[in-house]
């Protein structure tokens, strides 16, 4: 460790501002041409004849004035003014190497250096391991207290400490870095951060700790290796590898869980490389493990890379859709384009790894959210950002907020946002949901009950309400009432609190007098959309006589009933709630899984109330300059008769709008995939 200063006493890091002249410039070597043009100036002054000696004094005076205020401002002229307080960040190392002595050693160092920081300078503490975590933020600390970060300790990450504690420091004070450390780094190059820090003005002061002694450690760091290659054509690989003591090992791949090579290494003390040449003769996206088994080696968890290549051939794209297209206009234009094209519809997404191989892109068009589980999304997410695979949606009523992408993977991958609440187009809306919180509904769903699960959906709904919406929650178990009466959607700590307190109770749902409830109470809104959604159980509804009388009224007054069911999907009340729901003008739903839930019910709201798709015909509007747009004549382009709402999302490009300006069609980058 040879930046700045090292071994610095507690005492030391009282505020010392450096006393530094209140001038600077940003280019100095400009003052060197004023020696030169004050001679000249007194070699030219000889020749100024036939004036008083006084005007020629003046003469000359002025001449260098503006000569000097001229290499001034070449120079970059400046006043500089220092601060006169210091932010000390105190960076600790964590790691295993450390031990619990000289972890002692660090702690009491800070403490003793806090007990001599002057009243109005900062101090803030990181810890750190193979990651930095703050501990403290920069503020007036007095007393250390306990430390309660808990790093990963099997690695040690100074330059990332190091990065983390520069972006830390407040406006207006000098900067100090504190490194408690034994200098066993592992990842990054802190030299490189320091010399960077140097360049700051930003000194680092290193306390020496003591570690463990010499752990005879073998630890994979990376794997270099390219991301995309032919089929069949060879390609190399590099594995780095960091060894503390000289080590044999065997070097093993496999590719896509198939082993495919072994190779004997020698490792030295310190970085080592190893490169071995693989292939792949099948196109797609290949998983490259490469494990490594060395003596001695006192931890084989970290023997273990992984690497990922794309080996090219003819695209295959994998086209989802909620209802198939009879037309396939959609797959006969990719067709045309050189590009296989494997259609599935709803439910027929591939839910393993292995089965996604061989695609170059996924498009969703008009695919409902709750069409595929919460795996699959995280795949396809997963499989967009580190694997590169294309990704694009299309709307429908099945599509984006309408399609229950509200809150999702899916929606974090979309180029752009559905929260959509801000837009005052929409008129007020209100929701009122009717829970089945009968016995059936205190089953466990994947450790969850199911009736929490229900109350999930509920908030969710509500987070995506604005403040002028208006919304309640009616429970039906051992009977009807309410858990959450109708209030503004802005109440919506007080909602959640209410909603908290659900539970499963007997019996089973009250249809005919949870209605009756709802009905009563929200044919007294004055919001334009009114709105009502049942969650009941597929095989156990109660008292439905009177409920479609009910459900009639309620159209009368401009409400509509959407059901939603769970359980069996061909379950003895299945027709009832589907007979309801088309009374009510609503819709439908059996959810597979109650996770599924909140892509419903607020895929059902967007839709219900139309304020998640604007109907009537327009023009698109070409913004945007891209490649994919620029062989279309857009000029004989006919008029589309509507769109999914959407708003912006940063980093992203919007190549083409609507009328009213919103984004119809956009790209963006997530990850490796776009």
């Amino acid at each position: 460790m040879d930046w700045g200063r090292t071994a610095v006493r507690p005492e030391g890091l009282k505020a010392q501002v450096k006393k530094e002249m209140p001038i600077g410039f940003k280019a100095p070597i400009w003052l060197l041409l004023l020696p030169l043009i004050w001679l000249g100036l007194w070699w030219t002054g000889r020749f100024l004849m036939g004036m008083s000696p006084t005007r020629k004094r003046l003469i000359l005076a002025l001449r260098g004035i503006i000569a000097t205020l001229l290499v001034l401002a070449l120079a970059g002229a400046r006043l500089v003014r220092m601060p006169s307080h210091v932010c000390t960040i105190f960076v600790v190392d964590a790691s295993e190497s450390v031990d619990a002595n000289a972890h002692n050693i660090a702690t009491k160092f800070i403490a003793d250096a806090l007990r001599h920081k002057a009243p109005d300078d900062l101090a803030g503490i990181l810890v750190f391991g193979r990651q930095p975590i703050v501990e403290i933020a920069p503020s007036d600390l007095r007393r250390l207290p306990p430390f309660h970060a808990a790093p990963d300790r099997t690695a040690t990450d100074i330059a990332s400490a190091l990065r983390l504690a520069m972006g830390l420091f407040p406006d207006g004070f000098a900067r100090r870095i504190v490194l408690l450390s034994d200098g066993n780094e592992t990842d990054g190059d802190s030299i490189a951060v320091a010399q960077v820090a140097k360049s700051e003005g930003i000194p680092i002061d290193v306390v020496p700790l003591s570690t463990r002694g010499v752990v005879k450690e073998v630890l994979v760091t990376d794997v270099l290796m390219p991301t995309e290659t032919k089929r069949g054509q060879p390609f190399s690989a590099r594995i780095l590898v960091e060894a503390t003591t000289d080590a044999r090992g065997v070097l093993r791949v496999d590719r896509d869980g198939v082993f495919v090579k072994e190779e004997s290494v020698r490792l030295t003390e310190g970085k080592n490389a190893i490169t071995v040449t693989l292939r792949a003769d099948e196109e797609g996206v290949h998983r490259f493990r490469f494990l490594l088994e060395a003596a001695p080696d006192a931890d084989p968890r970290n023997n273990v890379g992984l690497g990922m290549v794309k080996v090219l051939g003819k695209p295959k794209v994998l086209l989802a859709e909620g209802d198939l297209d009879p037309s396939g206009a959609l797959a006969k234009a990719l067709s045309a384009n050189g590009i296989e094209v494997v259609r599935v519809r709803e439910g027929q997404l591939p839910a393993r790894p292995e089965e996604w191989q061989g695609y170059e892109a996924v498009l969703l068009s008009d695919y409902p959210a709750w069409g595929m589980s919460e795996g699959q999304m995280g795949l396809v997410r997963r499989l967009v950002a580190d694997s590169g695979v294309g990704f694009g949606m299309l709307g429908g009523e099945k599509g984006f907020l309408t399609g229950g992408y509200y809150g999702t993977e899916i929606g974090e991958v979309l180029p752009v946002d559905l929260d959509v609440r801000q837009r005052k187009i929409y008129p007020a809306a209100t929701i009122v949901l009717i829970l089945d919180t009968s016995g059936s509904m205190a089953a466990m769903e994947d450790g969850v009950q199911k009736v929490h699960l229900a109350a999930k959906a509920a908030m969710e709904t509500l987070k995506m309400l604005r403040p002028m919406d208006r919304f309640g929650v009616i429970v039906s178990g051992m009977g009807a009432d309410w858990l959450a009466p109708i209030q503004p959607a802005r109440n919506r700590e007080r909602i959640i609190q209410q909603i908290g307190r659900i539970y499963a109770g007997g019996g089973g749902i009250y249809c005919r007098p949870s209605l009756e409830l709802a009905a009563k109470a929200i044919v007294t809104e004055v919001t334009q959309a009114r709105h009502i959604i049942m969650l009941a159980d597929t095989d156990d509804c109660d008292e439905q006589e009177g409920c479609f009388e009910i459900a009639r009224q309620l159209r009368v007054h401009g409400v509509t009933v959407t059901t939603v069911g769970f359980g069996r999907p061909d379950g003895i009340h299945a027709p009832f709630l589907r007979q309801l729901a088309a009374i009510g003008g609503g819709n439908f739903y059996v959810a597979r899984s109650l996770k599924d839930l909140p892509k419903l019910f607020t895929a059902d709201v967007s839709l219900m109330t139309r304020r998640a798709i604007e109907e009537g015909a327009f023009i698109p509007k070409v913004v945007g300059d891209d490649e994919v747009l620029r062989e279309v004549d857009w000029s004989k382009v006919p008029p589309l008769l509507g769109y999914n709402v959407t708003s912006d999302k940063p980093l992203a490009r919007t190549l083409m709008r609507t009328e009213k300006g919103d984004p119809l069609l956009a790209v963006g980058q997530y990850g490796l995939g776009r």
